[in-house]
């Protein structure tokens, strides 16, 4: 009876030992079942969000995918790294897709990430009041970031559709990112373009928009997730699985605004949470953010264009380069 007494708690131990290696094992199994991919993202950025949704909500996991997600110092950095395969997926403009295919190079894009141009036109200036119609850039200087930056062509784009004579009738700024601001706080300029959440915290300071940018140009594919031809052929299902994810977050954004400034406060404590939420609340409400992965090749065009008109392509066929299948796919289990 002393043995089987002792035998009892021995073989409980015994028992969850067993249970404990077992399930550790199927654990590791499960991680290495995990395709482990690299996306290289332009920027940290709060315009990003879509992308820090899907990893930190689990949504990358749950498709079987282990991301990894690294920080290249621009668009044209993110690219190349997609393009010289130290990356699977790149985050950023994706126009430089045309422009590779144009130079004999790889690439396509498979979601939509920011479909609007996020750019806002803010001053300190409280004469000066909010307007729709670009002529209302006559007699001001407005601050952009560098030539050729998007926000340097955009500016100038609509100024001259508007009938205004750049350089005699308005002016343009240049300062690098995150420095926008100055020119208008000492009164070099009236406005600044930035984006947020630089644009809640000016709105914070006593500042205010006075012309949207994203409503003014309307469709436009400022941001995308790309990858190559070859790693599409090889790995179909881990495509459509980022893709999926990708869809997912948007649908939070969309759905549950809250969730999501939570999570960017999550990946950028340094910011006040009230802009944060500011600034989810106006990318969300302006279309910044697509309502899902599909690309909309109304968007895609006109990206193209723009980069047509400043020389970067010879031509804007490139409906072929956009693989909406896996956007389609995404869109249909959301439903």
């Amino acid at each position: 009876m002393y043995k089987s007494k002792v035998w009892v708690p021995i073989m409980i131990v015994i028992i969850g030992i067993g249970t404990y290696l077992a399930l550790h094992r199927s654990g590791k199994d499960r991680e290495a079942a995990q395709h482990r991919v690299i996306i290289a993202q332009a920027a940290k950025t709060l315009l990003y969000l879509p992308l820090y949704i899907a990893q930190d909500e689990g949504y990358f996991h749950d498709e079987g995918i282990d991301v990894s997600i690294v920080t290249s110092g621009g668009d044209s950095q993110a690219f190349a790294a997609l393009a010289s395969a130290q990356a699977q997926f790149a985050q950023g403009d994706p126009t430089f897709v045309a422009i590779s295919h144009e130079r004999g190079g790889p690439g396509i894009v498979i979601a939509s990430v920011l479909d609007r141009v996020a750019f806002w036109g803010v001053t300190f200036d409280q004469k000066l009041a909010p307007f729709s119609d670009s002529k209302g850039f006559r007699g001001l200087t407005v601050v952009t970031y560098p030539e050729p930056n998007t926000a340097y062509v955009v500016q100038k784009n609509l100024v001259k559709k508007a009938g205004l004579n750049l350089g005699k009738d308005t002016y343009i700024a240049q300062a690098t990112f995150g420095a926008e601001l100055g020119p208008i706080q000492v009164g070099k300029a009236q406005i600044a373009v930035s984006i947020e959440p630089t644009v809640s915290q000016a709105i914070a300071q006593n500042g205010h928009i006075v012309f949207s940018y994203a409503n003014a140009w309307g469709p436009f594919l400022l941001t995308g997730l790309m990858s190559t031809e070859e790693f599409e052929s090889k790995n179909p299902k881990l495509i459509q699985g980022m893709v999926n994810a990708y869809e997912r977050a948007l649908r939070l954004l969309h759905d549950k605004p809250e969730v999501a400034a939570a999570i960017g406060k999550k990946n950028f404590p340094e910011v006040d949470t009230s802009v944060i939420e500011s600034a989810v609340k106006r990318l969300i409400s302006e279309n910044v953010f697509p309502e899902h992965a599909q690309v909309n090749l109304g968007s895609w065009r006109s990206a193209l264009q723009l980069r047509a008109q400043v020389g970067d392509l010879q031509n804007t066929s490139h409906d072929d380069l956009v693989h909406n299948a896996y956007g389609t796919a995404a869109l249909q289990i959301t439903k």
